[in-house]
């Protein structure tokens, strides 16, 4: 059995116990936030028995395996950190710290420590992402010539729609682009196994002063982060591409888009679509395959059962625990999770989009040691 602690109590971490219950061979044992009553509240209503604040203290429970970092980006760098001090699995939510110096410190402590570390880029783990990565790896594409692809949501359209990650002491460096185009990175890169190493970006603060209720009554602050962008990009190969951020985009609640054009063929996948994979070619009919076991060899739902997001948190996680040392379920389900150097390498990408739009002109990124996505359960 691994001893699990659940650091946070927001959303995402409900979403984390939710998964870690369809794992076998875990156990949460602790919740901890900033507030005692709200991690009496959280322990309360998800049966988790001890709840704990301040946050540090769950890392330093001697029967604990392993800890979840759900919690606000800044407080993410020290959280992992001493969770490896203290010889523990880390599960954390990106970003992983507040700049790509500390991730690099993260890197280094959990490969001296030899713990398994994971960052939650959990969209790898959708099985019709799984078989886009094996048609490319096999050259069924041919030469990857063109990458295209978008994230757009609207939850931060309007002026009185406010969050945390708009504060740059709270959220970090970047608004859409930190928040879901390093999403977009991780995918395209594990997807296509090639690099980035150059990109020009442009962002944008669309809603540049929100309204905030304090107190009973409301207040109007200026906003620095962006709220959508695009950037262009050159990979390793020599390929370029494109890609649009945005938190702005009137009705599109989570639209995750890749498409990559192949010198033979194209694929193209939606995050809202999950479970079809839409094929183009020259000469003959394009297709749209549908989630099939004989594709994907995957067992987690059979066909006809749509796999959904909360899926593909479970099977991510389940990956990560089987390289803990649960060997509870089938191989097939298994992905190569991200990991601390993907988590690092996400920071790498973000800063350089900033940079660059900062400094209207295209960055050249140094190449990284390894091939993307090379971590498997």
């Amino acid at each position: 059995m691994t001893r699990t602690a659940i650091i946070g109590t927001g959303w995402i971490a409900h979403e984390h116990v939710l998964a870690l219950r369809g794992i076998p061979g875990v156990d949460i044992v602790a919740v901890s936030s900033s507030d005692l009553d709200r991690a009496r509240e959280f322990a309360r209503d998800h049966d988790i028995p001890l709840a704990l604040a301040p946050h540090m203290e769950a890392p330093a429970i001697p029967q604990l395996d392993a800890v979840h970092i759900c919690t606000k980006n800044a407080e993410h760098f020290a959280q992992c950190r001493l969770a490896i001090e203290n010889g523990k699995h880390v599960v954390a939510e990106k970003p992983l710290a507040a700049n790509s110096e500390e991730t690099a410190v993260l890197l280094q402590l959990a490969h001296d420590r030899g713990i398994v570390h994971s960052c939650n880029y959990h969209y790898r783990a959708y099985p019709m992402v799984q078989y886009a990565r094996e048609l490319i790896a096999r050259g069924e594409l041919g030469d990857v010539q063109l990458v295209q692809g978008c994230y757009t949501q609207d939850w931060l359209l309007q002026a009185n729609d406010y969050n945390w990650r708009l504060d740059p002491g709270d959220g970090g460096m970047s608004g859409a682009f930190g928040d879901v185009g390093s999403h977009w990175f991780d995918l395209m890169e594990q997807v296509t196994g090639h690099r980035i190493t150059e990109v020009h970006s442009r962002l944008r603060t669309a809603v540049p002063e929100r309204i905030v209720e304090l107190n009973g009554s409301t207040k109007t602050i200026p906003i620095e982060m962006d709220d959508c962008g695009v950037v262009s990009f050159e990979l390793d190969n020599g390929s370029v591409g494109s890609a649009a951020a945005s938190q702005v985009a009137a009705g599109r609640k989570n639209r995750l888009w890749l498409e990559v054009s192949g010198s033979k063929t194209s694929i193209g996948w939606s995050q809202e679509e999950p479970d079809q994979l839409w094929v183009g070619h020259r000469d003959r009919a394009n297709e749209l395959l549908m989630r099939d076991v004989r594709m994907t060899s995957d067992e987690v739902l059979p066909p006809g059962h749509p796999f959904g997001w909360r899926d593909a948190i479970r099977r991510n996680l389940r990956s990560v625990y089987h390289r803990i040392g649960n060997s509870n379920g089938a191989r097939s389900e298994l992905v190569p999770f991200a990991t601390f150097s993907d988590g690092h390498r996400s920071l790498q990408l973000v800063e350089a989009v900033v940079r660059s739009a900062a400094e209207k002109a295209a960055l050249r990124l140094e190449m990284p040691v390894g091939t993307p996505g090379a971590q498997r359960a």
